[in-house]
């Protein structure tokens, strides 16, 4: 059976998480900290999974099924779009690419193999370092993988609760009852997002005034 690890990889988790609420009003910018050790639980609905960020974690379970169950639950599956009611957490799946095992195996028998004679010692040093080099690589690649990956679920939550936001005002306006002060959690994850929101902001301007321009235009 193929064991399931995954991992919460993207900081900006903590806009979702109550406990860091007064902290990040104090400084918005601990959002980006990946370097601080911290932990979340995440309520799966039959448990609750104690999570700790930026480290590969095993699902619970009595049985691989439940563990499996678990697990989807959390990542939304191997790709991640399987349970959307996660996004807010970033889990995804960790999948090193390296077979431990088997790279331990081979280094033990590579240490039963030593000689005395100084060039096989050599050869057989510098095969270890090489293998050592290569593992070290895949799970530097797999890492810098999950982050992206971590931090897509997280921003499409982030998006979807800021149109769901800008939805809601507009409905407001209309039926004349005003704007409502947003969340704690709608207001920080429109600082996450600023960037893009500016873009689209600036895109839609474009927009207009390509659209009154040509409204200005004769017909011919």
């Amino acid at each position: 059976m193929q064991p399931l690890y995954f991992i919460a990889a993207s900081p900006l988790v903590k806009i979702f998480l109550p406990e860091w609420e007064e902290r990040l009003e104090e400084n918005p910018d601990l959002i980006f900290d990946s370097a601080t050790p911290f932990e979340f639980d995440v309520d799966t609905g039959s448990r609750c999974v104690r999570v700790q960020f930026n480290k590969p974690m095993a699902p619970p379970g009595r049985g691989y099924d439940e563990q499996v169950n678990v697990f989807n639950f959390l990542t939304g599956g191997v790709t991640g779009a399987n349970s959307r009611a996660t996004d807010l957490y970033g889990i995804v799946h960790f999948n090193p690419q390296v077979d431990m095992v088997s790279a331990m195996d081979s280094m033990a028998m590579m240490d039963e193999m030593l000689s005395d004679d100084p060039k096989v010692q050599l050869a057989i040093q510098k095969k270890r370092m090489l293998e050592q080099k290569a593992m070290v690589e895949k799970i530097k690649a797999t890492r810098q993988q999950v982050v992206a990956r971590s931090q897509a679920r997280i921003i499409r939550h982030a998006k979807m609760n800021h149109n769901n936001l800008i939805a809601q005002w507009q409905r407001n306006e209309e039926n004349k009852m005003g704007k409502y002060p947003p969340s704690f959690t709608e207001l920080m994850g429109s600082y996450v997002l600023r960037d893009e929101i500016k873009k689209s902001e600036n895109k839609q301007a474009k927009i207009k005034s390509r659209m009154n321009q040509i409204m200005q235009n004769q017909v011919v």
